[in-house]
């Protein structure tokens, strides 16, 4: 009998997780000093929007979690919901570039598809009137442990304005 119990316990701890999975990981990006990159001077990481990131109620997510100033994502994959505040600022797109170790010889034979990360991040769905930014990472990488540079670009609502949000996403083996 308990046997089956703890079976039954199991299964729908599984069912649970696999649900949760299946959620969105939301990600609350605050803009706290807005930078127009059309305009910016100085260093590339000068001209980047200040922000801060957190996961929304401060709860991981159970394939996503914030460390180190760097999202990271568990095998399996997930999609991010990124809701950027406040509402003065609007989501318009993302892009993606993978980071590589200068001493890895194989960085250089990195095909497009690899370098832009078009395999893992392929589905991206905007909702500006929620002011959310939805991608998909379909963790698709050969090896653990890769890492993408990706640029949320965002729009002020006042003055039309472009700016860019420059974080990382990086690909954590089974903990």
């Amino acid at each position: 009998m308990k046997a089956t119990e703890d079976k039954l316990l199991n299964t729908e701890q599984a069912r649970r997780y696999t649900q949760e999975a299946m959620q969105p990981a939301e990600v609350v990006v605050h803009v706290t000093k807005f930078n127009n990159i059309l305009i910016a001077e100085g260093p590339p990481a000068k001209r980047n929007t200040e922000n801060t990131m957190e996961m929304i109620d401060g709860k991981d997510h159970p394939r996503v979690r914030r460390h180190d100033g760097k999202l990271k994502i568990r095998p399996g994959g997930a999609t991010i919901r990124f809701h950027l505040t406040p509402d003065d600022y609007y989501p318009i797109g993302i892009s993606f570039m993978r980071m590589a170790d200068p001493s890895d010889p194989d960085a250089a034979e990195f095909t497009p598809t690899e370098r832009l990360g078009t395999l893992n991040f392929g589905q991206v769905k905007i909702c500006p009137v929620e002011h959310t930014l939805d991608v998909t990472d379909h963790f698709k990488d050969e090896e653990e442990d890769d890492q993408y540079k990706f640029s949320l670009i965002i729009q002020e609502a006042k003055t039309g304005a472009i700016g860019i949000i420059d974080p990382i996403i990086e690909h954590e083996g089974e903990n």
